[in-house]
Parts: C-alpha cells; structure tokens; sequence
C-alpha cells in the first residue's frame, strides 16, 4: 500500500504548530501536538468521512484563519494523488503551497481591536 507523508508547520501571529499528514488509499490520518489524531476515511460512494478531532476547530483554536472549503481542498489533493494525477512529490508540494497560502492569509488577518472578536 502506498503512503505520503507530509510534514506541514502552520503559523499564527503567537505561534507555530507542526501537523503531519499521512496519506494511504483509503485514509487520510493528521497528526498535532505529538499525538492528537483526526482521520478521513475514504468510501467509494459517498463523500470521505472524517472523525476524531474537528480540523477547522483546531486551527481556529490556535489562531491560524481557515477558510471556508479547506478539508475540501485537502480531500481534491488527495483524490488526485489517489487517481495517479499527483505522484507522491507533487502531492506533497501541493499540500505545501496549501500551507504557505494559509499562513499568509493568517499574518494578513485584520488587527485592529474592532475585529478582534473574528480573529
């Protein structure tokens, strides 16, 4: 069974927070903090299904904006590297310039005290 592992640091204005994410066939495991699991399971006639712990929920957690659709965009990369059009490094530098656009648009977040109930 194939696996791509993809080390990922994302970044907030107070910290950064490392996330390893391991592809398979079949299942999609992120990893934080040493140890904290969240899991996408894949199923042929349905969309993936994901468990353990909420992904959007940490990341707001640890301030790093997330924007609307962004499992989704982690799912595409991993149906395409499913389906063979993504090899295993391409995968991998897709998920990385996934990280680099939300870091950016994290340190890019409003500031003001104004929007500080938002951010």
């Amino acid at each position: 069974m194939k696996e791509v592992k993809v080390e990922l640091k994302l970044e907030s204005d107070i910290k950064a927070e490392n996330f390893s994410f391991i592809f398979t066939e079949d299942l999609i495991q992120i990893k934080y903090l040493g140890s904290n699991i969240i899991k996408c399971t894949w199923d042929d006639k349905f969309d993936p299904e994901w468990n353990g712990e909420d992904l959007i929920m940490i990341l707001e957690e640890n301030e790093i904006s997330c924007p609307s659709g962004f499992k989704e965009m982690i799912v595409y990369a991993w149906k395409e590297w499913r389906d063979n059009k993504l090899n295993d490094s391409e995968l991998i530098s897709e998920m990385q310039e996934l990280s680099k656009w939300l870091n950016v648009i994290t340190k890019k977040k409003p500031k003001t005290k104004f929007w500080s109930i938002y951010f």
